[in-house]
């Protein structure tokens, strides 16, 4: 009697896990309504109402997405204001002498 056996050193990645006959998704990328396609290091996930679906986004965008067209909640007083106060301690302006 003759068996062939084929070996392969590609491994198929295993995207799903078996738990009690449910299956589950192992990574974020694998959810139906994540999108991390332009995902980098520290950046964050946030619900898109138009694709309906969380996305990876620059916290930075963020912030200035937030001053630019206030969102609720938007930015709230209290970090404003102190930004406020920040800024103001760090310029100084010279008016010149007169």
């Amino acid at each position: 009697m003759s068996i062939k056996i084929k070996l392969s050193t590609q491994k198929t990645p295993i995207k799903t896990t078996v738990a009690s006959g449910t299956i589950m998704a192992r990574t974020l990328g694998e959810l139906l309504d994540v999108n991390i396609d332009n995902v980098n290091d520290k950046y964050l996930l946030m619900y898109d109402g138009t694709t309906e679906k969380y996305i990876a986004v620059n916290p930075d965008d963020v912030l200035v997405n937030a001053v630019e067209e206030p969102i609720s909640p938007g930015l709230p007083d209290q970090f404003k204001d102190g930004l406020s106060r920040e800024l103001d301690n760090e310029i100084d302006l010279d008016g010149g002498i007169w």
